[in-house]
């Protein structure tokens, strides 16, 4: 009763009428107590006929307020239909005439309603005239309502339609009582807004770097009278011919080196044509006996920002493209890396210059760490078994407390771990992730060998915890990762003319140490490392590979111990076997093994352990160079839920370029893949495909 009158009350001027009625109604009550008050002394009749007229006069002003309220909400419900037919018909005129396309659906994106104007522009865009009623959006827009949803910018989507860019922005309507709801979709060209954008974005400048990287080594091999000078200006030359065509700036910073400006749009031209310019700068040869190509590394960075974050971008990807072996582009873009060229095989280096800074970087990294853990790839080899420890020696050296990460329980380990405990000062070094996270500090230094893809490390939590790392590899550098961050790696010692990494340890530890400092044991241990990526000294060996194997002789390294690791048990020979049995020819010169872990294990029982099996991939590999004619070779085994490829070339094919179109890497003549499938005929078909876009490109 009380939230009726409160009700009543709300309306002024009902309030001001029911007042006058309850005044009116006072008056009556106030009677008829003084006729109650009146009656003993009035006549009995005239009392009671005065009390009922009060009464009655009350109960008439009470009905009469309530009437006139009734009136009042019955009005305004009707003046409230006339807004709501009103406003109704005046929304449906204004998306009528609306110029805009507009269309309504539902909840499933069905059609259920549109404008003149989307009819209009479906038929002027050249589609033939159709009744688009119940059709999905998605048959005129190619996204779906849930594409629309989920957009957070809260302007809408942009979608191309008809040749036309639009913005459409999704309203949505509860279209009755029963639920039922109804999407507005408004349309706002965005065709002249998408065109300006890209006219800034193609007017936008980029940055690049230029070097011509392999002049150094070159004149290594040639006499005054080659020329190499002449050479290196026909390069110059070339590259500011380049530079005029594509209307840009091109400037020397220093010998051999230049800085070069274009226009974003000019970008578009040169991936399509994957840098041309690379193979008319390696046309030019120098060398009357030897005739070596001259090439450069272009380094180029089209992130979104300063001129000065441009630079530095542009830095980064010219350094990537040196650390890959030289004769190639990189493009480092908002969504990722590219790569361009890089076919010609490293010219090996003769001096040792830049070990020589390398070592006495390192040293002074180490001497200024708390603790050094040191680390290399998941299902550790020789060279990345033997370089670890030479590290380890380097770090004792120093006097600073070093341990190496590593699978203590991989039974390709297992003679390089009983060959190590024959050093005292190695007890303890050796232990597992676990124990290693416990083990960084503020101060602690990680050193990663034969090693630059965090995809493969032993330890990525590590890598990815450590403030501060040092990277030594020779293998070509991949794409950058999220795993670590560019700002904490203090050095990165990559260095694909290498034979192996315990080539690149063997010279720091001679630079860095008096002689007799490393044990027979430890020198055994690297010179296997170099044995094994060098296929006995068959394959990519330099002079400086010689080197590393003579002072490590000098050290004590017996070569027959350092063969001796190399040893296999009869199941695992027979595994080997089971590659060889399995080997077809493609395309003429590549030779292709195919073995599955599983089946191998059925045959020979558990004696064939996963890592001698990857092992006997990689060796399965090598031994399928001998084949006459192969130039490539390719081994691919399926462990578990996981397919392993390993790669070898006889220099002619970089398989590593091939790899990494599957997501591999590794080295210009041995690089390896993984898929995290277990379909064999998926990742042959795959590798073919990767070898041929490779073979196809060197041909274009």
């Amino acid at each position: 009763m009380f939230d009726f009158f409160k009700k009543i009350f709300a309306d002024k001027s009902t309030t001001k009428k029911l007042l006058l009625s309850l005044g009116f109604a006072l008056f009556g009550a106030i009677y008829t107590a003084v006729c109650i008050i009146a009656a003993p002394y009035m006549p009995l009749k005239t009392g009671k006929f005065a009390a009922a007229a009060a009464a009655l006069l009350l109960l008439i002003s009470v009905a009469a307020a309530l009437i006139w309220r009734t009136l009042q909400i019955n009005r305004a419900r009707i003046e409230g239909d006339t807004q709501s037919s009103l406003l109704g018909s005046i929304t449906l005129d204004f998306m009528v005439k609306l110029k805009n396309p507009l269309l309504i659906c539902d909840d499933n994106g069905r059609i259920v309603w549109y404008n003149p104007a989307l009819a209009s522009f479906m038929v002027a865009s050249g589609a033939q005239r159709e009744d688009m009623h119940g059709k999905s959006i998605s048959h005129i827009l190619g996204i779906g309502l849930e594409s629309m949803r989920a957009d957070t910018t809260n302007e809408g989507v942009e979608t191309a339609v008809r040749g036309s860019i639009w913005r459409i922005k999704p309203y949505r309507f509860e279209s009755d009582s029963k639920g039922k709801y109804l999407n507005v979709l408004v349309w706002t060209n965005a065709t002249e807004l998408s065109k300006t954008r890209a006219e800034l974005a193609d007017n936008n400048t980029v940055v690049a770097y230029i070097v011509i990287d392999n002049l150094e080594e070159i004149s290594q091999f040639t006499r005054a009278s080659d020329h190499i000078l002449d050479a290196a200006f026909d390069v110059r030359q070339i590259l500011y011919e380049w530079a005029r065509s594509c209307e840009g700036v091109i400037r020397d910073y220093s010998a051999n080196k230049f800085i070069f400006f274009f226009s974003a749009d000019k970008l578009h031209e040169f991936t399509a044509d994957k840098f041309s310019i690379l193979d008319k700068i390696r046309n030019i040869r120098v060398g009357s006996d030897i005739s070596l190509p001259i090439t450069v590394s272009i380094g180029i960075g089209t992130l979104e920002g300063s001129l000065l974050e441009k630079e530095q971008s542009a830095q980064s990807a010219l350094d990537t493209a040196l650390q890959r072996g030289g004769d190639q582009v990189v493009v480092k873009t908002e969504t990722g890396t590219e790569f361009y060229g890089g076919r010609t095989r490293g010219v090996q280096k003769r001096t040792k210059v830049r070990a020589r800074v390398v070592a006495n970087k390192l040293v002074g990294l180490i001497s200024s760490s708390s603790n050094v853990l040191v680390m290399a790839h998941r299902w550790a080899d020789f060279d990345a078994f033997g370089s670890s420890v030479g590290v380890a020696r380097l770090c004792m050296y120093c006097g600073v407390k070093v341990n190496i990460i590593c699978n203590m329980s991989d039974p390709n380990l297992r003679g390089c771990l009983s060959l190590l405990s024959e050093v005292a000062e190695f007890g303890g070094v050796c232990v597992d992730s676990a124990a290693a996270q416990d083990m960084i500090e503020a101060d602690t230094l990680l050193i990663i060998c034969d090693v630059n893809s965090p995809a493969i490390f032993e330890a990525p939590d590590i890598a990815a915890n450590c403030g501060r790392i040092a990277i030594i590899d020779h293998h070509r550098r991949t794409a950058s990762s999220d795993v670590i961050k560019a700002e904490n790696i203090m050095m990165s010692y990559i260095e694909p003319t290498a034979s192996s990494t315990c080539e690149l340890v063997s010279e720091i530890l001679e630079l860095s140490m008096p002689s007799g400092t490393i044990t027979s044991q430890e020198a055994e241990l690297m010179l296997a490392g170099i044995l094994l990526d060098t296929n006995q000294f068959s394959r990519n060996v330099g002079v400086r590979t010689f080197g590393a194997a003579v002072w490590l002789r000098a050290e004590g390294a017996d070569t027959g111990s350092a063969q001796a690791l190399f040893k296999t048990d009869f199941a695992n020979f027979l595994s080997e076997a089971g590659f060889e049995s399995n080997i077809f020819i493609y395309r003429e010169f590549i030779a292709i093994a195919k073995s599955d872990y599983e089946s191998e294990k059925a045959k020979h029982g558990d004696a064939i352990s996963i890592s001698a099996f990857r092992i006997a991939a990689a060796k399965s590999a090598d031994r399928m160079l001998n084949i006459t004619g192969v130039r490539a070779s390719f081994a691919i085994c399926r462990i578990g839920k996981t397919i392993h490829i390993s790669s070898r070339s006889d220099g002619s094919i970089n398989v590593q370029l091939i790899l990494e179109k599957i997501g591999g890497g590794g080295h210009y003549d041995m690089a390896g893949a993984q898929f995290a499938d277990d379909d064999m005929m998926a990742a042959q078909v795959a590798l073919k495909k990767a070898i041929d876009e490779y073979l196809d490109s060197i041909k274009g």
